[in-house]
């Protein structure tokens, strides 16, 4: 029977067809998902942890399916791919979570074990997890650290942490208002700032009187406070809790040039990759903006030498924009880890002026980091896919020599024996 042009019927076979090909094209990007993970966990690429697709490799992989947190001998798997990929495993998060407020010993005792292992493998990793549980393993790791036994640390952890009595939270508001707590939270703001800092680099202090450091201090402030009540009053657990929270926001930036403090910055939330790669792809993109096809052409040197008119700039192409670029988080930002371009422009006054950039079908022009798009990381890529694909062709021919030999001495064996059957008929023939 055939289907008119309104029959439902083939309307229905288009429908489970394209439902065919979505899932067939799923499965290919799960595949090659997954291969892109292996190859991260091999190597010890750290990845995004807020990548889906990566995550969903790692929830996938067989350590996280094996997982089992009363079962020490699992956890080495998960702990060697974390330290790896940068990754937390689903698994991971939801065991430890349910477990932390155990009254089992034992198995809040592996739980704990776990925990210290990842969080000194790579502490920002349990960024994830919920604050109040970071809260109790880290207590129990600094208890049991100073000496304390597993047992008491334990209870004295859920104590502090999930069976705060009012006593206790009134107390925590009294201290937080003195003198003591608020150098004690300062001191752990500095902190924070000494972890983002590089040695060869003239960077900013947390105790600068800029607008960018005192909404750094602000922010700290605020969640060094929520952290110290969650932690009971502990003052390094909450400086260990809120210098991993901030570092996830803050970072002291040098993609527009000098290092300076920056909220949402692209070191803060692409925390994997090579050193420096994105200042130095956005440097790239940025340079391919202002001077578009001139990039590489050679400017005018004035008959001196290529050596001199370098030295002097006069190689330099002339910019097609009236500034320097810069990239601005703005609104969208913290969804969609994208910067407004803007241009920075200073008049006769030296007053600097801030403006959107617009690309020349006059929309707002934003940009992100991409790692996959970096040429230097594409071509490392490559380098690898053609290193595998060699060793693939390598071991094919390896094979392929292997099956030609194997034929060859198949055949002689064959030939030898239909020889000897010959002989031995003969004899046997020469016999009669």
């Amino acid at each position: 029977m055939k289907h008119s042009p309104g029959n439902p019927g083939r309307f229905n076979a288009y429908g489970k067809l394209s439902a065919l090909l979505q899932r067939s094209n799923e499965a290919i990007q799960a595949q090659r998902d997954s291969r892109r993970f292996n190859e991260a966990l091999t190597i010890g690429e750290k990845l995004d942890p807020s990548n889906k697709s990566m995550q969903k490799a790692a929830d996938y992989t067989e350590m996280a399916q094996n997982f089992r947190i009363n079962d020490a001998s699992t956890h080495d798997g998960v702990v060697r791919l974390v330290a790896q990929t940068g990754i937390m495993p689903s698994q991971v998060i939801t065991q430890l979570s349910a477990v932390s407020r155990s009254s089992n010993q034992e198995v809040v005792k592996n739980a704990a074990e776990l925990f210290s292992r990842l969080y000194e493998t790579d502490n920002a990793s349990i960024g994830n997890m919920p604050k109040d549980m970071q809260g109790f393993y880290l207590t129990v790791k600094q208890l049991t650290d100073a000496g304390m036994s597993s047992d008491a640390a334990i209870v004295e952890a859920q104590s502090k942490t999930y069976n705060q009595t009012d006593a206790l939270r009134a107390q925590l508001s009294s201290v937080q208002s003195t003198r003591e707590y608020k150098k004690e939270r300062d001191s752990a703001a500095n902190s924070a700032v000494s972890n983002m800092a590089h040695w060869l680099r003239w960077d900013p202090s947390a105790d600068d009187q800029t607008p960018e450091a005192a909404l750094f201090r602000n922010d700290y402030q605020m969640l060094y406070d929520v952290n110290y009540r969650l932690a009971g009053g502990n003052a390094d657990v909450a400086k260990q809790m809120t210098n991993q929270q901030i570092a996830r926001i803050w970072s002291i930036s040098e993609v527009n040039g000098e290092a300076q403090f920056m909220k949402y910055a692209p070191e803060a939330l692409y925390q994997y990759g090579p050193s420096g790669w994105i200042a130095a792809q956005w440097k790239a993109e940025k340079e391919k903006i202002m001077y578009g096809d001139d990039l590489h052409k050679p400017a005018p040197s004035f008959n001196r030498p290529s050596t001199e008119a370098g030295a002097l700039g006069l190689n330099k192409p002339r910019s097609l924009v009236g500034g320097e670029l810069i990239l601005v988080p703005d609104l969208s930002t913290p969804r969609d880890k994208l910067y407004s371009v803007v241009i920075r422009t200073k008049d006769k006054n030296g007053i600097t002026r801030d403006d959107l950039f617009y690309d020349k079908h006059g929309r707002q022009m934003r940009w992100g980091p991409s790692l996959e798009d970096w040429e230097p990381y594409k071509k490392m890529q490559q380098e690898r896919e053609q290193h595998e694909q060699e060793e693939i062709m390598r071991g094919q021919a390896i094979r392929n020599f292997k099956d030609k030999h194997r034929a060859l001495d198949e055949q002689y064996q064959r030939l030898h024996n239909e020889r000897m059957d010959k002989f031995k008929d003969y004899f046997s023939w020469g016999s009669k």
